[in-house]
């Protein structure tokens, strides 16, 4: 298959459409910032918006990162300089998305020892979640823990993360 060897030179294109390294100034900074694998937030955002700053999903997150607002106002609250958010429209703007879902990913991945399904199921699904499947799985191989994720929704992203992530 294709993701099985590195590409052509004339398969690059398809790759760099299909994988783009859109805002990638600002999520490196994030990534760094946050203590993130390269890449890791890449993948994140790719997931996420397909990289469109406009995106409003149904459950009302915002932006790059489709982040809610109380969670971007927690982690903004948090962080050195603090990042206001006071209206869901400023997650629209790339900078702020980024930084405030890069410093997220980063919370969980410390929370979670750098276990990387885990931090990913926690930005998806929530911390009261993410800490019963820490609970019930610490141990498991990446690979069995993803697939006794057993919100159907949650597994589906964190394999979808991770996929593009290996790309």
């Amino acid at each position: 298959s294709l993701l099985d060897r590195v590409p052509t030179p004339d398969e690059l294109l398809l790759w760099r459409v299909a994988y783009p390294r859109a805002y990638r100034p600002l999520i490196e900074e994030a990534e760094r910032t946050a203590a993130v694998p390269d890449y890791f937030l890449q993948a994140l955002v790719r997931e996420e918006s397909a990289f469109d700053p406009g995106a409003v999903s149904w459950a009302g997150a915002y932006g790059l990162t489709q982040l809610l607002p109380s969670t971007a106002r927690s982690i903004g609250a948090q962080l050195h300089p603090r990042v206001p958010v006071s209206q869901p429209e400023a997650l629209l703007d790339p900078a702020t998305s980024i930084r405030l879902g890069g410093a997220l990913l980063g919370d969980e991945l410390r929370r979670y020892r750098g276990f990387l399904p885990l931090a990913l199921a926690a930005y998806n699904a929530g911390g009261p979640a993410a800490a019963r499947w820490w609970r019930a799985m610490q141990g498991e191989p990446a690979d069995e823990f993803t697939e006794e994720i057993n919100i159907a929704e949650t597994r589906a992203y964190v394999k979808r993360v991770l996929r593009t992530y290996a790309v």
